[in-house]
This record gives structure tokens, sequence and C-alpha cells, in this order.
């Protein structure tokens, strides 16, 4: 049977979607994607209104559901695979049922962690064939949340966003590079390792609300830019996100798949992801102690980061193309 794939997630850039688009291109399977920010239309203060005073309604949904449901009855999709926590309504379900298409979730963000909690994203949650989760942290409640079936998925690498554009982005050759939103959990990570000497530098948003003596803010970069600035620091700080209880993010494959030499916070996910050829911590003070070890160690970082590159990019198989084989395999 000839597979045929819709994806609800949005388009263009280093958007998940874009990348399982990508992926299915070189799988060889007839895809097409509808953005959720469909949903979300209208002005400012609509959609402001409609986000904190109903409970994170989408201010245009009407917009998104008709041209999802025009993509089913025109493409008539075999599997619908959604990215990241869309609402849908039980009007769409019904559809996809009707062409019977098997629908499944990759639920990118904790749904249960306030920052993100959504009533009619919960909502919908019992009506997907599979829900596929990267974290450990919530089965249990995505189960309670009433998913029917929920299975492990963690995020990989897409090839395109790997490949350095040959710049030279970093202000020091012996930093500690970061690439990730700022949070306080985060900040409060990166100010004891700034305070204790060790230039720091971010690639992400939001940074500015956390100067930190010793720390370089880039702002946002091109994958290109990134690739380059991961390669050339002496060693790249993977975090991941607390609030989202995290055991693992979509750097973790990254910053390997870069070829750089990465100090990571040890979870059970990242020992199981890298083994024995990155460097981890657990505390602030074994932050400082593994940091400052590695700068002075140029062999051994350069070890790692072939070490690392050669597990997770030639031993195994990481990549989203690899993520959507697994995925249409679950749903077989």
């Amino acid at each position: 049977m000839t597979q045929r794939l819709l994806i609800i997630g949005q388009s263009g850039g280093t958007h998940l979607g874009q990348s399982f688009v990508d992926a299915s291109s070189q799988l060889g399977i007839t895809t097409e994607i509808v953005s959720p920010g469909l949903a979300y239309g209208g002005s400012r203060l609509w959609r402001s209104a409609n986000w904190h005073l109903l409970k994170r309604r989408p201010s245009t949904y009407s917009v998104f559901e008709r041209h999802v449901l025009n993509a089913v009855e025109s493409f008539k999709p075999t599997v619908a695979l959604v990215t990241g926590l869309v609402p849908l309504s039980p009007t769409l379900f019904t559809a996809f049922k009707t062409f019977g298409t098997t629908t499944a979730n990759f639920v990118t963000d904790d749904p249960f962690n306030p920052a993100h909690e959504s009533p009619r994203y919960l909502a919908s949650l019992q009506r997907y064939d599979f829900v596929l989760t990267p974290r450990q942290a919530n089965r249990i409640q995505l189960y309670e949340a009433g998913a029917r079936l929920v299975c492990d998925l963690h995020f990989g690498y897409d090839p395109r966003h790997v490949q350095s554009d040959g710049s030279t982005p970093l202000k020091r050759s012996d930093s500690v590079l970061f690439v990730g939103g700022a949070d306080k959990d985060r900040s409060a990570i990166l100010r004891p390792l700034c305070d204790s000497g060790v230039s720091v530098e971010v690639f992400g948003g939001y940074w500015h609300k956390y100067p930190h003596a010793n720390l370089v803010n880039h702002g946002q970069g091109t994958p290109g830019t990134l690739a380059s600035a991961t390669a050339q620091a002496a060693v790249n700080l993977v975090l991941v996100r607390r609030a989202n209880r995290d055991g693992h993010v979509m750097r973790s494959y990254e910053a390997a798949a870069c070829g750089g030499c990465l100090l990571a916070e040890d979870t059970a996910d990242h020992r199981h992801i890298y083994g024995d050829t990155v460097a981890y911590f657990h505390s602030a003070s074994e932050l400082i102690k593994q940091a400052k070890s590695l700068l002075a160690a140029p062999e051994r970082r350069k070890n790692m980061a072939m070490a690392c590159r050669q597990r997770i990019v030639s031993e195994q198989k990481n990549t989203y193309a690899d993520r959507l084989k697994t995925i249409l395999d679950l749903m077989m």
C-alpha cells in the first residue's frame, strides 16, 4: 500500500515539520503539510484576547480546520503526523476516521508544563491512534489524560542543519558555547560558570534578559552559523529544559552531529545517547570543574568530539528520516 503522509506542523526554516517533510522525500513518501499557524491569525489584540482570556483558544481555528479538512478530502492521507501541542477538533478526527487515516502526535513539549498547558490540546489526546513522546517523565500522565498508546521517540537531527557555513562566529577559541533559548533555570546554571572566569558564548532568544559577566550574546543564528560555532567551540554545553522535565533535547543530537566536544547535563537519556563519549555534570560546581578540565586538555576534547560524532552519526540511526521510518513502522 502506497503511503501518503499529511504533516500538521510548522514548515520552513528549522521547524520540525519541515524536517519531516524533507525526511519523507528521502524515503520516497508523498507528503503534504498544513501549518498550525493558520489557527492563530487575526490582529494582535484578537490573538492576545483569545490566548490569555479564553485559555489559549486559537484565534482563527476555523481557517486552520478548513485547510486540514480540504487536505484530508483531496489528498486522502494514510497517515497524519502532528508535531507539537496542536489542538485538533473532533470534526478533524471524524474526517481522519472516514478516510482511514492513522493519526499520531509527536509531543515535542511537555503538555503538563504550566507554560504549555492547553485544555483543548489535552482533550484531543484520547483521539489519537499513537502518541509519541521524547520524555519518560510524562508517560503516565499522557495515559491518565486518555492517550490510547504512548510510544517513546527521541529527537534526532536534520542533516541540513549540521553543515558548517565556514564562518568563524565565536569571539574566543576557548569559549564554552550554549545554544538555546534563555530561561531562569538555564541562567542559574550559566551564572556560576561565568562568575568562575570561564568565557561563555550563547546563541538563542531572550538572553538579553540575563546579562552575566563573561557572557557573549550572539542572538539568533542560522543553522550554518550554529554548526560552525559548535565545531569551533572548545566545549559545547548541552542543557535540558527542566520545566519540561526533559531527559534530552533537540540540541542533544544536533551538537553531536556538528562535531562538538560536549559537556552534558547528567540524565538517563544523555547517558543512553552518548555513553562515555562526553563529559557530564550534576551541579554548578561539577560543571565548573568539568569545563575547566576540558579547556585545559585540547587533545582530549578532539578525541571526545570525534568519538561522539562517530557514535551518533555513523554507528546509530538518528536522522529525522530514521525517526519517520520508526513512526511509520509503528503504524503498520
